[in-house]
């Protein structure tokens, strides 16, 4: 089967849909389809290799389409040139697509995407955020769409409440690469390497403060956290994964706590291959989503899969979309919104070791079933004539 994945967004880049495009488009080539990923030629992308950026086989190409890349004025008018750079896109797309042979498959997460079904491609849209505020605007024109994947069932099922049949909608979360994380090192040599203290309870947190301008309650962990350091003073707060300006920012609230810098690390961007010794080297790992329309129906975050697959506790907040996958048997669930709920979880996971190594057990047990590698089989099963 030949697939062309299709976004318009800059690859590679330091945001995590980067990360899926690459898992997504190489386990897909693993499991035997012939495999491009389409994007725009952008400016300020990430230099380097980006089968190495993100850790997967050089299996699958990348066609960059020549298109202006109006984003350069984004400060003078933000929605405007994104709209004219996405329409840019599309435009140049159109002709390249044009002239191909039709026995391939358009695979696209863009609400556009599903235009090309005009040219007479069979079109496969994959939603990850439901098609709520602004993007139902759009709905007309995914519904046309040959084939939905949804990244978990809330997602799907709004597609089916809005008419959609249901055969031809799917569920397929987002995965991890289990055997990145089982590596037999040593956790004292990790730390080492990384720069941490090894006498530490270090409590983690992987990941961008805001998504699309919402929340991560980051700021709610730090609170937590100071509560956790007030009985545990060996307790130790990292994050990773944040920019320049995020760091600066994260370093402003956590002197407005009080938080000494001898109880914090905080890492800048990592490559896709350092993160798992992140989180090895963690004691306990948390997700604290806010209680948001979101994080409750329409994610499916590709961290709480590394999470478990790294074999250390989880804590996080109990909402419907995690529920799809955490449960009381793998993971320490807690009130969304609640600092106070939050450090008596951290705690629980700190204190009661126990019970930590058997939640951690079982989730790296559960995750086997989210490898990227069954998740790409599942969908070609799905997709194939």
């Amino acid at each position: 089967m030949k697939i062309s994945v299709i976004y318009n967004d800059r690859f590679p880049s330091n945001i995590a849909h980067g990360v899926y495009l690459a898992k997504l488009c190489s386990s897909l080539s693993d499991a035997g389809a012939e495999v491009e990923l389409v994007v725009p030629k952008r400016f300020n992308e990430v230099r380097g290799d980006p089968y190495n950026f993100y850790d997967v086989k050089e299996n699958f190409k990348i066609v960059k389409i020549w298109s202006f890349d109006f984003i350069i004025f984004a400060r003078l008018h933000p929605l405007f040139f994104y709209w004219l750079q996405y329409l840019n896109f599309y435009l140049f797309l159109f002709l390249y697509m044009l002239f191909r042979s039709r026995d391939r498959v358009v695979y696209t997460m863009d609400y556009m995407g599903p235009i090309l079904k005009s040219l007479g491609y069979k079109v496969v849209f994959e939603s990850h955020g439901g098609m709520v505020g602004g993007a139902s605007f759009f709905l007309p024109l995914v519904l046309k769409s040959d084939l939905i994947v949804g990244t978990n069932s809330f997602i799907t099922k709004r597609f089916i409440d809005l008419g959609y049949a249901k055969s031809k909608t799917l569920v397929a979360p987002n995965g991890v690469d289990t055997d990145k994380f089982w590596t037999g090192e040593n956790v004292n040599d990790i730390r080492k390497k990384l720069g941490l203290p090894i006498d530490k309870k270090i409590i983690s947190y992987v990941g961008k403060l805001k998504t699309a301008g919402r929340g991560k309650g980051v700021e709610e962990l730090i609170e937590a956290v100071i509560q956790v350091i007030s009985e545990r003073p060996d307790a130790y707060l990292m994050i990773v994964g944040v920019n320049e300006d995020e760091k600066r920012e994260l370093e402003v609230i956590l002197r407005h706590y009080g938080v000494r810098n001898y109880s914090y690390k905080l890492a800048l961007q990592v490559s896709q291959s350092e993160v798992p010794k992140y989180l090895v080297a963690s004691d306990v790992l948390v997700m604290n989503y806010p209680a948001k329309e979101h994080y409750a129906y329409f994610m499916s975050p590709m961290k709480m899969f590394e999470y478990m697959a790294s074999g250390r506790p989880i804590v996080s907040t109990d909402l419907p979309s995690i529920r799809e996958v955490l449960n009381t048997e793998n993971s320490i669930l807690v009130e969304p919104e609640n600092p106070e709920g939050l450090s008596r979880g951290i705690l629980m996971a700190l204190n009661d070791l126990t019970l930590a190594n058997k939640l951690a057990i079982r989730a790296r047990e559960d995750v086997k079933e989210y490898s990227w590698d069954k998740r790409a089989k599942k969908i070609l099963n799905f997709i194939s004539p």
